[in-house]
Order: structure tokens, then sequence, then C-alpha cells
């Protein structure tokens, strides 16, 4: 999860809107969501989570040991004007084992 700052979370949001991402680029992707909590002053302090999909635990550690996801990681840390977050993101991942899907889309 991440916890951005009260008051940032629209300038958080647009961050990730403008953003530019090779992730559509990367062997294995599938899907990304940038999720907002319902409640923005959440008991554990983490307001906004991002989702990836991979069709494989060893597309995404590609993605994750690759320039494209450490350019972007240097991109961010070199235009940020003013602090958004408190503190840094922590990580948290999960495999799948059941998904559900419309041929409808999201």
């Amino acid at each position: 999860g991440t916890a951005a700052l009260p008051g940032k979370e629209a300038a958080f949001e647009m961050r990730w809107r403008a953003r530019e991402s090779r992730l559509t680029e990367m062997d294995g992707f599938l899907t990304f969501l940038l999720l907002r909590r319902d409640a923005l002053k959440a008991e554990d302090g983490y307001n906004y989570s991002t989702l990836t999909v991979w069709n494989s635990r060893g597309a995404f550690d590609n993605w994750r040991a690759s320039s494209a996801n450490a350019n972007a990681r240097k991109k961010e840390k070199t235009t940020e004007t003013e602090p958004m977050f408190d503190g840094p993101p922590s990580p948290v991942l999960y495999e799948g084992v059941l998904a559900l899907l419309s041929g409808k889309g999201a």
C-alpha cells in the first residue's frame, strides 16, 4: 500500500494518470490498477494500492529487474516537486489461485 499525504490525493492520482508507463511493452504483463481505498483515513494509514497482474512470477521478476522499472523509479525521484507520501510504499505479493473474468472487460 501507499499512504498519500492529506490534501495530496488528487495530485497523487494525477501523477499516476500522467506518468509514462512501459508496462504494456513488458512480456507477460496483463493488467494494472490504481486502487483508492473508500476510507482515505484508514486505520493502517494506507489509502492507495496498485495491482499488477502478470502471466507468471518469472515475467513479474523480469519486470522488477528491468531497466524500464529502474528508469521509471529514477524519473519519479527527479520530477517530484513536493512530498506526496507518508513513507515508502509497502509491497505485498500474492499468487493468483482463481480468476473469474467477464468478456465485457473491467
